[in-house]
């Protein structure tokens, strides 16, 4: 037994390397534990294997060497003895007392439920359980060594061999339950090149209905958005996100080409996808989404292929103090990655997550914006050309705020303007601005907003950076759509020239109308929003006179701003409280929301040509 005890022995101290040295594992928060940290205690267990084992090989060793060169009396009372005796059985007793007090079994069951499996964990548990077995089988042998002299070379090569067995069995048991490929549902798809958006409106070609999303049991909701899909243009159509992962389409046809689901522990999605986090970067290249309990994971958006977990945007983004991700602007369309604080700015390569610049903010222009450290009204946003920063600047009786342009490629400053200048007249801890500008991504043209309280709204429209200092500051109209691949803003104007209102096209870099639309109706659709194809611009229409059928898609021609027809929405189970219009790569989308996701299914149509 003793022999067996030995090669258990040796496969424990060797599963305890692996698992100090070699097993994967995953940041773990301390909240389990009453003392210290989930990650010190495993490694702890890992270490406490090696040192306990190797004392007891040791101790074995010699123990055996000893016995086989006595002449068969026995000596109870000897020294040597005793003290092996003696240090096994504190060994044995040690390992109880860590077990109870470090609650192996309960933490052991917390973490495979709440976290994504890692081999450290079983392998950690698995080599203190050989430990403390081994242990108790060699213990027959110290109190009477005398009796190796009794037993063959070959019985006892054979028990050493069997226990080296049952401890690599074992230990492959270990390494397999720290697989969390068991838990995952991946599968990829060809590498195809995606074909452009389409130059005009064509008919409905197919429709995805994403069933009713599952509440989450562990989060208080506030509004449908928490739960609602998350869907945006990526690799050669679009991809949605859902609670339990991601859905890659293709454009034309409507079919599914990769996914990565998490599937249901004992029923229970534990570690769902973290609503709103799917972002489309790189030209729609690569997506990159968030696992509650787990962390980033990072696509190939065409094929699916996992490309990062850790990258140094994600250990920035742990060890820096970042406070938004300038994604925000309008999560469906294509753009950077970067990190954003109050006085520094970030970009990352989205296909290794490799830092490619970083950039602090340089306030020597506009005294005052960081007044208050914990509030010093910046913000941010991006576009494929540049990066904005808006400072709210102060000096002496006067206010304005400040607009930033960074090179995407380098991070250096390539534009700056002031706007919304005036005195601080009213109050000492305010401004003359009715409310803090807001920036909002239209395509690659950005949208500054703003109100004084003398006048307003004003805004600002922002194609390239180079346009950022003559660009002319506007204040009728709300711009609803811009063109992706020029300067053109589609701007509503209510209560003019046809009726409720109409809208008109426009140099988003000079005071230029360069068409005016007919009898675009801007204001019954939610979300209000026109789209830009190559010949045609498109938008919702809900109006009864024109749509008795229902919502349709509008198109008016781009040469001339005639109405040149409409596609149907259509009523089926489908219950439409929200329409929105995304282009992607081979289609035209129109997303009907409904107002609770929990409870009605979420429709896309597609329409292709």
């Amino acid at each position: 037994m003793a022999s067996l005890g030995f090669g258990l022995l040796v496969g424990a101290v060797a599963l305890g390397l692996y698992s100090l040295f070699i097993a994967t594992t995953v940041p773990l928060s301390d909240s389990h534990l009453r003392n210290g940290g989930v990650t010190w205690r495993l490694e702890e267990v890992g270490g406490i294997v090696v040192v306990a084992g190797g004392l007891l090989l040791v101790l074995t060793a010699v123990a055996f060497w000893r016995g086989r060169r006595s002449t068969g009396t026995t000596d109870p009372e000897g020294k040597f003895e005793n003290f092996a005796t003696g240090t096994v059985v504190v060994t044995v007793m040690a390992l109880a007392f860590i077990a109870f007090d470090a609650r192996i079994p309960t933490i052991f069951a917390d973490i495979r439920s709440d976290y994504p499996y890692f081999s450290r964990l079983p392998t950690a548990v698995a080599a203190f359980v050989l430990v403390a077995a081994g242990a108790l089988l060699v213990l027959g042998l110290l109190p009477r060594m005398t009796n190796a002299a009794l037993v063959g070379y070959r019985p006892v090569a054979t028990a050493v061999v069997v226990g080296l067995g049952l401890s690599t069995a074992v230990g492959f048991a270990a390494v397999r339950a720290g697989d969390d490929s068991v838990n995952l549902d991946h599968a990829t798809a060809t590498a195809a090149d995606p074909l452009p958006t389409p130059d005009r409106l064509g008919p409905e070609r197919y429709r995805v209905v994403i069933p009713p999303t599952e509440k989450d049991p562990d989060r208080f909701i506030t509004s449908s958005t928490q739960v609602a899909p998350n869907i945006v243009r990526a690799g050669t159509g679009f991809v949605i996100g859902t609670r339990d992962g991601l859905t890659a389409y293709d454009g034309n046809t409507g079919r599914e080409r990769w996914h990565y689901r998490r599937l249901p522990r004992d029923g229970e999605l534990r570690l769902p996808y973290a609503a709103n986090s799917l972002r489309s970067l790189d030209n729609g290249t690569v997506v990159l989404a968030v696992w509650r309990g787990i962390g980033y994971r990072a696509f190939d958006a065409i094929t699916g292929e996992l490309l990062w977990t850790e990258s140094e945007f994600t250990r920035d983004n742990s060890a820096i103090d970042w406070s938004t991700s300038s994604h925000h602007r309008n999560g469906s369309l294509p753009g950077l990655l970067i990190l954003a604080s109050e006085t520094r700015i970030a970009r990352y390569d989205a296909r290794t997550g490799t830092r490619e610049w970083i950039s602090d903010i340089d306030g020597g222009e506009c005294p005052g914006f960081d007044r208050n450290r914990w509030n010093p009204h910046s913000d941010d946003a991006h576009t494929a050309n540049a990066v904005y920063r808006l400072l709210h600047c102060e000096r002496d009786d006067q206010s304005w705020i400040q607009i930033q342009a960074l090179d995407t490629g380098t991070g250096a400053a390539i534009g700056t303007r002031d706007i919304a200048r005036g005195p601080l007249e009213h109050e000492r801890t305010s401004n003359p601005l009715r409310s803090y500008p807001d920036m909002e991504r239209l395509e690659n043209t950005l949208v500054i907003d703003w109100k004084t309280r003398e006048s307003g709204p004003w805004h600002l429209l922002v194609d390239h950076p180079s346009h950022l200092v003559t660009a002319p500051i506007r204040q009728p109209g709300t711009p609803f759509g811009a063109d992706p691949e020029g300067s053109e803003v589609a701007v509503g104007t209510y209560g003019a020239r046809y009726g409720d209102g109409y809208a008109d096209v426009i140099a988003a870099d000079s005071d230029t109308l360069v068409l005016p639309i007919q009898e675009m109706d801007l204001w019954s659709a939610m979300p209000k929003r026109v789209v830009f194809l190559r010949d045609e611009l498109l938008t919702v229409l809900l109006d009864p006179s024109r749509t008795v059928e229902g919502p349709q898609v509008g198109a008016w021609d781009r040469t001339d701003g005639r109405f040149v027809g409409m596609q149907p929405i259509g009523h089926g189970r489908e219950r439409c409280d929200s329409i929105t219009l995304l282009p992607v790569p081979s289609a035209l989308l129109a997303i009907c929301a409904p107002r609770d996701p929990t409870r009605s299914e979420t429709t896309i149509i597609g329409y292709t040509r």
